[in-house]
């Protein structure tokens, strides 16, 4: 179901969301996560890392294996999840006020599943590597593949943002244009929230520095 699934948000999207919509699968949704992540994780590793920013932050040699690649998908898994999640909050609530009627978990397990589609721009690079050899691919002269990856990642952009707003249409249900104007004005009021978040944030660490050295003076 899960191979067959990601085949048909390009083959047969429409159908696809219309499903995921009525399975609401949010384990397969964390599941599509974990790929997504260990698969950046290991044509990372293949591109090269420089473990020397990594370094500067311990006292002893990282070991970049998969223990790192695993431990690290897990935590950019829990890291999207929460982010995923805010988003389908704010996207459940306008398509609310735009006169939608469907299920929270419905709009957060089709952006989990979506997710599958940021896997499409690394086979270029994985051909990169696979024609330069590991580890050899982020060293030397520019790559004709950066330039394919480049126009590939354009067009998944595209599809994944009309697959966004059709999920939003099925999802809810809304018309076509509804769907696009609910998904517009999610996108801004996510921003003006993150942004306010991270001044918020900002005051209190300003806050607490504050503190911690009048308590020290």
């Amino acid at each position: 179901m899960l191979l067959s699934t990601y085949i048909g948000l390009i083959v047969r999207p429409v159908h696809t969301i219309q499903q995921i919509v009525d399975d609401r699968p949010l384990g397969l949704g964390l599941l599509t996560l974990l790929i997504v992540a260990i698969a950046n994780g290991i044509v990372t590793f293949g591109l090269g890392i420089d473990t020397a920013t990594f370094e500067e932050f311990a006292d002893e040699e990282i070991d970049i294996g998969i223990g790192f690649i695993v431990i690290g998908a897990l935590l950019f898994v829990a890291f999207v999840a929460i982010e995923l999640g805010f988003f389908s909050v704010i996207v459940h609530l306008i398509s609310k006020l735009f006169g939608g009627d469907g299920a929270y978990t419905g709009m957060l397990a089709g952006l989990m599943m979506l997710s599958i589609l940021s896997l499409i721009p690394l086979v270029p690079s994985l051909l990169d590597v696979l024609a330069t050899g590991i580890g050899e691919a982020a060293e030397g002269e520019t790559s004709p593949f950066e330039a394919i990856s480049a126009i590939v990642s354009l067009v998944v952009f595209i599809w994944t943002i009309i697959l966004g707003i059709i999920l939003i249409r099925e999802n809810y249900p809304l018309t076509t244009g509804m769907a696009a104007l609910s998904g517009i004005a999610s996108f801004f009021a996510a921003l003006v929230v993150g942004v306010i978040l991270f001044i918020l944030l900002i005051i209190v660490l300003i806050a607490i520095v504050l503190g911690l050295g009048i308590a020290t003076g």
